[in-house]
């Protein structure tokens, strides 16, 4: 009996023994097999980041081309990553202030703005042609009779935008160094695009929003990006600016060195992807990436300074008082308002309220929908840029809406979602009248908002 005892025992300890060396074994193929990448090391925090893009010429290709840029970052630093599209330049450098978003691929003028106002620092500059530079052009029809840049004298111009560094800055003062008069003052008048292939266009039909038009400034050479056949045959370049330091991969104030130089290592090496060269031709057109210090833009903060340009955005922006509270309303491009109603004593003393809108609604989660109203909504204490955190009280936020718009939503479900940083959050307080087509909500946190509602769900049509 003992000896039976004795066997039995070597052989429970044995099998234990084998059991657990399956086990470890099991465990470690996991771990090989599911090996997180080493930049997600949980010693670094934040494990997740924020980039904001702006300059969307063409949605239909650079807004998806902007989510899958998203992914390929994010495998090749293991971090989550998030994307937003701001409505204009300004708008993002809003954004990268109130710390809503991390990292930016922002234009070269947008950049000196960003730095001054943000203390945003520039990583790593594109690379197009094999160049970390590029330059402006002027482009008038070819049966215009238009040859020189003083043949425009008199006459109507589009310009992209105005922080556009190769569409605006690098031109105006072109003009003036040329001609010696200011561009305001050469045209007839002059009109903004909201972008740079919008210009080609415009140039090519002869005319923009009624008005006629021309010649235009664009980047060189955005006529490649035109859908308009034809067109290098009926337009043609008169005249270029002064060479531009190229846009650029930015990070904001105050993050984390080790999480900052993982990331931009992460960008680099998507830059050596397959995937790169097709994602980045419909987005921004960069060949490559290399780094780049602060100093090599200061080119582009002598323009600003020759031209005395001051900082301009689409934000919307409005004070308020600790005595008297404050309201700001913001009229989006479908003439509908967005009203942000401030009690007194919400917040400490003087501060200004900042709505930034955005273009699209992005990080959408699955069985969900937008209705086109997102905006980062931020205070800043006055004569600083140190944005405040939680209010005292609640204030009431209202947003319009088109029934419209609500199309393929259960539109009792429409509410008003903050950004926590990794997903889209209700809103416990949001409310949705269907009737008067507005979604109010008083909350008492500043945040990136966005109005979404849950899918319809259609019943497969049966037939006999």
């Amino acid at each position: 009996m003992k000896k039976f005892l004795l066997i039995s025992s070597v052989l429970w300890l044995s099998t234990a023994i084998l059991l657990l060396v399956v086990f470890i074994f099991q465990v470690g193929a996991r771990r090989v097999a599911n090996a997180e990448p080493i930049m997600n090391d949980p010693a670094v925090t934040p494990t997740s980041m924020t980039m904001v893009f702006t300059n969307m010429d063409d949605p239909q290709q650079t807004v998806p081309a902007a989510g899958e840029l998203a992914d390929l970052v994010a495998e090749e630093t293991g971090y989550d990553v998030y994307h937003f599209i701001a409505a204009c330049p300004g708008a993002a450098v809003d954004m990268m202030l109130s710390e809503t978003a991390d990292f930016g691929w922002l234009p070269a003028l947008t950049y000196v703005f960003a730095h001054d106002i943000a203390d945003v620092q520039v990583e790593l500059v594109a690379v197009r042609s094999g160049q970390p530079n590029y330059r402006g052009q002027f482009v008038v029809r070819t049966d215009s009779g238009i040859n020189t840049l003083a043949d425009l004298a008199g006459k109507n111009f589009a310009f992209p935008n105005n922080l556009s560094t190769s569409g605006y800055l690098y031109p105006i003062v072109h003009i003036k160094k040329t001609t010696g008069v200011d561009y305001d003052l050469f045209f007839n008048d002059y009109l903004f695009t909201s972008g740079h292939i919008a210009v080609v266009d415009a140039v090519y039909n002869g005319t923009f929003d009624s008005t006629i038009i021309h010649g235009g400034a664009s980047f060189e050479d955005a006529r490649t990006a035109s859908d308009i056949p034809g067109v290098f045959e009926e337009t043609k370049i008169i005249d270029y600016t002064d060479w531009i330091p190229n846009d650029n991969f930015s990070a904001r104030a105050g993050l984390d060195e080790t999480y900052q130089e993982n990331v931009v290592n992460g960008v680099l090496s998507a830059a050596n992807r397959p995937e790169w060269a097709d994602i980045m031709s419909r987005l921004y057109a960069w060949e490559d990436v290399q780094p780049v210090n602060d100093s090599a833009y200061d080119p582009v903060r002598d323009a600003r300074d020759y031209a005395g340009l001051e900082y301009i955005t689409c934000s919307e922006l409005s004070n308020v008082t600790e005595s008297g509270g404050g309201s700001l309303l913001f009229i989006d491009d479908n003439e509908l308002p967005t009203s942000i109603q401030v009690p007194a004593g919400a917040v400490t003393g003087t501060v200004q309220l900042s709505l930034s809108p955005l273009s699209f609604i992005t990080n959408i989660p699955d069985g969900y929908g937008g209705i086109a109203h997102a905006f980062d909504l931020m205070g800043i204490y006055t004569g600083t840029n140190q944005v405040i955190g939680g209010l005292a009280q609640p204030y009431t936020m209202t947003i319009d809406y088109y029934p419209s718009q609500a199309n393929g939503l259960n539109e009792d479900s429409l509410a008003i979602y903050w950004w926590n940083g990794t997903s889209w959050q209700m809103e416990p307080t949001s409310q949705v009248d269907a009737t008067a087509n507005t979604v109010s909500a008083t909350p008492d946190h500043f945040s990136l908002f966005a109005v979404l509602g849950s899918n319809k769900t259609y019943l497969p049509q049966v037939t006999k």
